[in-house]
């Protein structure tokens, strides 16, 4: 767990259902840092993209929140969010038989596309707060809306046990975006195999990291998963960290 304290504080965007419930995790850095001339800045921030509701998937998984203090112990501010219908975020009750019957025929679910189009919300809520573009990191079905909501201007993507066994990911290009996939082994969604033929099928520059003894859940491996995350963005090179100044935060 990172030393550095963090701030954590509730935010509130509107989404395609109704206002959508956040988490925006940061920590004031002690000094100002200057990029190399001509070199890009590091990312305004980071979006965490949670799992599938329907599995359970909210924002405060310990999961997410090891990633949100790792990440915004760099500098570099992290939003999380629940999806429409999940805790306080508004939206209409799901009929989570009929959903889960689909999504177990079909591999996905009639809600994929209001999820999608509601981290889009979060997306570009977020870009106009910090005035850059921002690392997109998905867990899960996240890893999923992650590869929909990427686009050219996206400056880094994560994809943690991305469900390439359940979603079609057919379609996805990370051209030109840097990638970091991150697996347990043994992963039900994320076959071994399968990963590395699709890993090394992506024409972009894809790192991809296994982690001994996990599971597609990452039990006691939270820190690990939000250690490799920070390891990924301090790769980017530094500039003047998005939480001085340039930041317009609430």
């Amino acid at each position: 767990m990172p030393d550095a304290d963090t701030i954590c504080e509730v935010v509130e965007f509107a989404g395609p259902r109704g206002t959508l419930n956040g988490r925006l995790t940061y920590c004031e850095p002690e000094r100002e840092e200057t990029a190399a001339p001509g070199s890009p800045p590091r990312p305004g921030g980071v979006l965490v993209l949670s799992p599938h509701p329907f599995m359970g998937g909210h924002m405060d998984l310990p999961l997410l929140t090891a990633i949100a203090d790792h990440t915004a112990a760099l500098g570099i501010p992290t939003l999380r969010f629940d999806y429409g219908g999940v805790g306080r975020s508004e939206g209409p009750p799901f009929d989570i038989g009929e959903a889960m019957d689909m999504f177990w025929k079909t591999g996905t679910a009639p809600q994929d596309p209001v999820l999608i189009e509601e981290a889009l919300c979060a997306r570009d809520w977020f870009t106009r707060q910090v005035h850059r573009p921002v690392v997109l990191v998905g867990y899960s079905f996240g890893s999923f809306v992650a590869t929909r909501v990427c686009d050219r201007t996206t400056p880094g993507l994560v994809l943690i046990a991305p469900t390439i066994n359940h979603h079609d990911y057919s379609g996805f290009s990370n051209a030109d975006v840097p990638t970091l996939i991150v697996a347990g082994e043994g992963d039900f969604a994320t076959d071994d195999s399968a990963l590395a033929e699709w890993a090394g099928a992506l024409p972009g520059p894809t790192r991809v990291e296994q982690i001994a003894g996990a599971d597609h859940f990452f039990r006691d491996s939270n820190d690990e998963v939000g250690a490799l995350v920070a390891g990924f963005l301090a790769e980017f090179p530094a500039g003047t960290p998005a939480s001085q100044g340039e930041r317009a935060l609430p």
